[in-house]
């Protein structure tokens, strides 16, 4: 957040005394207007990079600084999108109060920037929304994947991008996914011939103990059936499982900063895991089940793991 001081009073009962530009494409300007006050706010206009931009909203806080009988803190904002912030100016009745020029901010639109504007009562499902299929493998779980025992199948393979990764590598790998639009319009050519695309129904249609190894990376936490499809992993595998969840216990270890990872909240997650829970499911079927962690990350310089780790052998 780039921070600047206005301190400019406009009459006894308004008061503007910073302005903010925000990472997310949002510019807030605050201060301060006693609730009887009958001054317009319209009366005030922003320029950003020489061009007018319209109030999104205002709404009002406490400020201790200036008692009143309601809030008298007041914050307007105004939404910049995707763009480079080169200069910022505020004027009263079309008088310049404030000037900022030569900036350099670059503003990124944010996930879900409808919430700010929407006028509808949201679900979980228009906040903790889904994306279209993952492009990506993390890196750790490539290099994992990768020690594997061949023939591999990836459970909820998505579009096979690692399949793809397996295979470049000269690894005998498959794939089995659900079939839906986002992955039968999304899936390439290559991988296509090694992916069983199926309706989610058990038993998944391959034999016993058919594959080496499995790998179930970010996968488990959507399926409403968890135990059946960790017995059906057993049942195909005749060695190893490399199985990732996002790790539920990062919730009470932020607790102070109050915040929750916004992936671990997903629309389409249904089972969430800590440490005990998994190994205490994964032993169940597996006869021993090394768990760690990766993906290494840290909020207001608390460190934390977003995903549990198992590596489980079926002998």
């Amino acid at each position: 957040m780039n921070s600047f001081l206005i301190a400019r009073p406009i009459h006894e009962d308004l008061c503007f005394d910073e302005l903010h530009v925000h990472d997310c494409g949002l510019l807030q300007i605050t201060g301060w207007q006693r609730h009887r006050s009958t001054t317009p706010l319209s009366l005030l206009s922003i320029r950003v990079n020489l061009l007018p931009r319209p109030l999104l909203q205002n709404y009002r806080y406490r400020r201790d600084d200036v008692p009143d009988s309601l809030p008298s803190g007041i914050c307007l904002e105004v939404d910049l999108g995707a763009e480079v912030v080169r200069s910022v100016e505020v004027m009263w009745e079309n008088v310049p109060i404030f000037l900022a020029q030569g900036l350099e901010i670059r503003c990124q639109e944010p996930h879900y920037s409808h919430l700010r504007f929407t006028d509808q009562v949201l679900g979980r499902d228009g906040i903790y929304g889904f994306g279209p299929p993952n492009p990506n493998v993390h890196p750790d779980v490539a290099a994992m994947a990768l020690r594997l025992r061949p023939p591999v199948l990836d459970f909820g393979c998505g579009i096979g991008v690692l399949i793809r990764i397996l295979r470049s590598a000269g690894i005998e790998s498959y794939g089995i996914e659900l079939e839906r639009p986002g992955i039968t319009e999304n899936l390439p050519e290559d991988v296509r011939p090694y992916i069983t695309l199926y309706g989610g129904q058990f038993p998944i249609p391959f034999p016993d103990k058919a594959f080496a190894s499995v790998v179930c990376s970010e996968v488990l936490e959507h399926i409403p059936d968890y135990e059946r499809a960790v017995q059906q992993i057993a049942r195909v595998c005749r060695g190893q499982l490399f199985l990732t969840v996002p790790d539920v216990s990062v919730i009470p270890l932020l607790h102070k900063h109050n915040v929750v990872p916004w992936h671990l909240l997903e629309s389409t997650h249904v089972n969430f895991f800590n440490q005990t829970s998994l190994e205490k499911l994964l032993k169940r079927y597996f006869q021993s089940a090394l768990l760690f962690r990766l993906g290494s990350c840290s909020i207001n310089e608390t460190p934390y793991r977003e995903s549990l780790v198992a590596l489980c052998s079926i002998e």
